[in-house]
């Protein structure tokens, strides 16, 4: 009898503590409210309600198999570190609960010099906003990667400027699928210093919602303002089947892939598939 329970002992205590954390980090099955404390979830459903708080001291980590159902404008705000570590096989899901009644998407708040934002493997689909970074977000680093965008409304990701760096933010947009969205993408490093790659990644069959030709960030499917494009790099990326709508018109024109501001040079888009060339650089 002590010989066994010396064995249980010992099993208990050289069981990996990876497993220890996994089974004590379920979240209920609502989120709502301020978050206190950091939150790994993997392989559950849970609801989002409302606007969803984390304290500046706590991180989320969604694992593989997660599902967040969105309820109508409910959102995630984050304030530390983010990470979404989806894989091919289960990704990691984003999406609203009524189609007819949006639910917003992920806010990255407020300056942070040592957390990160790592979104790998992910389905955002029908959000208003699936990934929002709002001014003064600071981050050292920022990575998009392998996900897939679809049918959301609004901007499918905005990163606006953050003009307290501590140092230049890393940001790398890589190996995405942006189709048959209603808006388009903003990177507005204006009086900030960016550094961004923006590549392999598909864009199709997305529409944006016409106002002014000489609008430049709404009529661009991807508008970016940069003081330098010393620190802008866009390579390998397919554009294909993008239009502008105009109702008041009841037209379709040809969309413009691309804005980019500022640099006071000719950006060289031959790195990159576009169906239609059609891009504006503005000094």
């Amino acid at each position: 009898m002590i010989k066994r329970s010396i064995l249980l002992l010992l099993l208990c205590l050289t069981k990996p503590f990876g497993t220890m954390a996994q089974e004590s980090s379920s979240a209920p099955e609502v989120l709502m409210g301020y978050v206190e404390e950091s939150l790994y979830i993997e392989g559950q459903t849970v609801r989002i309600r409302g606007k969803v708080t984390f304290d500046t001291e706590a991180s989320l980590t969604l694992g593989p198999g997660v599902v967040l159902l969105f309820e109508p404008n409910a959102s995630l705000q984050i304030t530390n570190a983010l990470k979404i570590k989806g894989t091919k096989e289960r990704p990691v899901v984003l999406r609203s609960l009524n189609k007819n009644r949006l639910g917003k998407g992920i806010e990255i708040l407020k300056k942070n010099e040592v957390a990160t934002i790592e979104i790998t493997g992910a389905i955002f689909h029908d959000l208003t906003y699936p990934v929002l970074f709002r001014e003064n977000w600071y981050r050292p680093s920022v990575l998009i990667s392998q996900c897939q965008f679809s049918h959301n409304e609004g901007q499918i990701f905005s990163i606006l400027r953050s003009d307290e760096l501590s140092d230049v933010p890393v940001i790398r947009i890589e190996g995405n699928a942006f189709t048959n969205n209603h808006g388009n993408m903003v990177v507005d490093a204006y009086r900030c210093v960016f550094n961004v790659e923006f590549k392999n990644n598909v864009i199709k069959d997305n529409t944006i919602k016409g106002y002014s030709k000489t609008d430049y960030w709404r009529t661009a499917l991807l508008f970016m303002n940069f003081n330098k494009l010393d620190e802008l790099v866009i390579e390998n990326n397919s554009f294909v089947d993008n239009k502008i709508v105009f109702p008041e018109l009841d037209t379709v024109v040809a969309i413009s892939h691309m804005n980019i501001i500022g640099g006071k040079k000719v950006y060289d888009m031959t790195e990159n598939y576009v169906s239609e060339y059609n891009v504006r650089v503005i000094p």
